[in-house]
C-alpha cells in the first residue's frame, strides 16, 4: 500500500498548485510527508541491500540518478524546446523560464543547488518548479548513505539537529504573518527532521505498534485529514505546524502500510508514476491552459495535467 500512498501524495501536491479552490498546505504536508517515506525506504534499500561501504555507496548513487534524472530530463528538455522554438510556459507559474546565469544552469542541469539554507537562495528559474525539492532529497540521501543510515544512535542525532533547527527557526519567525513558513519548507535544513523520522521508523518497523491493522490505518488516515482541515482555522498550523504533524503522523503510517506488504501489479505502476506526476504537472497544466479553452485553476486543468503527467510516465 505504500505505492498507492505515493500516488495519492503526489496528487494532493497537484490539486495544491493547480485548483483554485484547492489547498496549498495539504501539498506542503505532502512533501513532508514523502520526505518521511523517502527516509523510510532510503534506510531499507541501504541496510537490506547496498550497504555501506564504497562500492554500495557508489551503486546506491547510480541507481539514484537512475531514477530521478530521466523523466527529470525529459521534463526540463520538452519544457526548454517549448521556450525556445515556440513560446513562454509561464503563464501559470513564473518559475517556468530559460536560465539566465551560469549558476542557475548548473542548478537546473544537476538538480543540486536549487535551494540552500535560506529561502530567498531558491532558483528563481526552474524548468521544472517543484524540483527544488529534489535537492534537498538529494542532499539526505548523501546524509544517509554516507553516515546516518547505519545505526539508530545516528539518526536520532540527525533528528535533534533537525529538531533543533526547526525549532530555532519558529522562535525566530513567530512574529511573521506566515511565522516564517518558506525557511521551513525551501531550505536544504528542511528535510533533516523528516529523513530521520522515516530512517527510524525503518528500524522500529517491528515494533508491536507499527503492526498492520485495518483500525489503526483508519485512525492515522483520520489523522491526515484533521491535520489538514486544522489549517483552515488555525493560520499557524497551516503554514508551519501541519507540517511537524504530519512528519508525526507518518512516523507511524509509513511502516504500518508497510507492514501490510500487499505488492499488486496495479499499486506498483500507481508508485512508479507518482515522481513524474508529481515533476512534470506544472508543465502539462500550463500547456492544457495555453493550447485548450481550460479555465486556470479549474478542475479539468487538474485532470489533464494529471493525465498528461501520466502519460509521461508510462
Amino acid at each position: 500500500m505504500l505505492d498507492v500512498y505515493r500516488f495519492v501524495l503526489a496528487l494532493f501536491v497537484v490539486q495544491g498548485h493547480l485548483l483554485a479552490g484547492g489547498a496549498p498546505w495539504l501539498a506542503w504536508q505532502a512533501v513532508f510527508s514523502f520526505y518521511v517515506l523517502s527516509g523510510f525506504l532510503m534506510t531499507l534499500v541501504l541496510d537490506q541491500d547496498y550497504g555501506f561501504d564504497s562500492g554500495g555507496i557508489a551503486r546506491f548513487a547510480a541507481n539514484r540518478a537512475l531514477r530521478l534524472f530521466p523523466v527529470y530530463y525529459a521534463v526540463i528538455g520538452l519544457t526548454a524546446l517549448h521556450i525556445a522554438l515556440i513560446g513562454p510556459l509561464n503563464q501559470l507559474n513564473a518559475a517556468i523560464a530559460l536560465p539566465l546565469t551560469t549558476p542557475e544552469w548548473l542548478a537546473n542541469a544537476f538538480m543540486a543547488g536549487l535551494v540552500g539554507v535560506d529561502s530567498s537562495q531558491l532558483t528563481e528559474r526552474r524548468l521544472a518548479p517543484p524540483a527544488w525539492s529534489l535537492s534537498i532529497e538529494l542532499l539526505c540521501y548523501m546524509l544517509l548513505a554516507v553516515y546516518f543510515a547505519k545505526s539508530r544512535a545516528r539518526l536520532l542525532f540527525m533528528f535533534a539537529a533537525g529538531a533543533g533547527i526547526s525549532g530555532a527557526q519558529i522562535i525566530s519567525d513567530i512574529n511573521r504573518s506566515d511565522f516564517g513558513f518558506q525557511n521551513h519548507y525551501t531550505v536544504l535544513q528542511a528535510g533533516l527532521l523528516p529523513f530521520a523520522v522515516g530512517g527510524l521508523a525503518y528500524f522500529y518497523r517491528h515494533s508491536r505498534l507499527f503492526v498492520f491493522s485495518s483500525a489503526k490505518l483508519s485512525i492515522l488516515v483520520l489523522g491526515l485529514f484533521l491535520n489538514f482541515f486544522i489549517g483552515y482555522w488555525i493560520d499557524f498550523h497551516k503554514y508551519v505546524s501541519g507540517l511537524y504533524v504530519a512528519i508525526a503522523l507518518n512516523l507511524a503510517l509509513v511502516p504500518v502500510l508497510f507492514a501490510e506488504g500487499s505488492k499488486r501489479k496495479w499499486q506498483v505502476l500507481l508508485g512508479a508514476l507518482s515522481y513524474p506526476v508529481f515533476l512534470s504537472h506544472w508543465f502539462f497544466g500550463t500547456l492544457a491552459a495555453v493550447y485548450f479553452p481550460v479555465i486556470p485553476g479549474s478542475f479539468m486543468l487538474f485532470a489533464l495535467a494529471s493525465i498528461g503527467s501520466i502519460l509521461l510516465g508510462l
